[in-house]
């Protein structure tokens, strides 16, 4: 799962391919070393075919929903979201890329009375790119947008501190997650897999 992650505010930029075409998508990222749920996060989304960055809450409303109270949720579990009420049409029309430096998983210790933050980042030191669902609905009169990250199950690194990780994509598949002309669900499932693990490093931090 991805509970915890930190935004990487220093990143000017980010290029991507959308139907052969390159786009310069220029970011504003608030830093924010450990972004929890219902907070603000920084998402790219389309707005009229064009990539842009929107903020939005960490934890899908449905478009369905009438409160927030009963569809808070900061995870998609990528194997079933294709055919989840709250997630299906997301999953095909309405994706996002999360970016983020990492995402932390917590750990025991041996003799340690609480558990210790691991944080896991691509190994080159480039931004993460987490593959992301978004929404919008209607709350007390008042449009929410609203995201969640897509999880599967971990690679060999990951799996070794939980049962779940973050969908990572790389540059080459960002146009194409976030295109809503690629809506065969079938073909969109070939994103949800772990990052190679040799892609990635992991290290003990303090929050």
């Amino acid at each position: 799962m991805c509970g915890r992650y930190a935004v990487a505010g220093h990143v000017p930029s980010i290029s991507l391919l959308l139907d052969g075409v390159e786009h310069r998508v220029e970011l504003d990222l608030p830093e924010s070393g450990n972004l929890a749920p219902t907070m603000q996060g920084a998402v790219i989304v389309l707005e009229e075919g064009v990539p842009v960055q929107q903020t939005m809450r960490w934890g899908l409303v449905p478009h369905f929903a009438r409160e927030i109270g009963k569809y808070s949720t900061f995870n998609a579990r990528g194997e079933t979201a294709a055919t989840s009420p709250a997630y299906r049409r997301s999953f095909a029309q309405r994706r996002c890329l999360v970016p983020c430096a990492g995402f932390y998983e917590w750990a025991k210790v041996e003799d340690a009375k609480k558990k210790v933050p691991h944080f896991f980042s691509l190994a080159d030191g480039s931004m993460m790119m987490m593959a992301g669902l978004w929404d919008r609905a209607r709350i007390d009169g008042q449009d929410l947008l609203s995201y969640t990250i897509v999880t599967t199950t971990p690679n060999d690194l990951v799996g070794q501190f939980h049962h779940r990780m973050a969908v990572i994509l790389q540059q080459e598949d960002w146009g194409a997650w976030l295109d809503p002309d690629l809506n065969d669900v079938s073909v969109v499932q070939e994103f949800v897999k772990p990052l190679a693990p040799e892609l990635m490093q992991e290290r003990v931090v303090t929050l």
